[in-house]
């Protein structure tokens, strides 16, 4: 998936990819994810972290999960 597609893209992508190339969005991310190994959970979470990491650093970004274990008792929220 890329931006120029959600964006309405089509064959012509790497057209619309390369207008735009320097611009800025708002995006809100929902992610639900049901029954996911303890490791796949702290992997998601690092990748996660190193992509906005640098928005984070900048006060331009938030970051906000929780998790539960599987048999609903919350485990842990941030």
């Amino acid at each position: 998936m890329s931006l120029a597609r959600i964006l309405g893209g089509s064959l012509r992508e790497h057209n619309i990819e390369r207008g735009l190339a320097g611009r800025s969005f708002d995006i809100t991310l929902t992610i639900e994810l049901h029954a996911v190994a303890a490791q796949d959970v702290n992997s998601t979470i690092k990748e996660l972290t190193n992509v906005i990491g640098p928005s984070l650093a900048r006060r331009r970004a938030s970051f906000h999960f929780r998790v539960q274990r599987t048999s609903g008792k919350p485990f842990r929220a941030a």
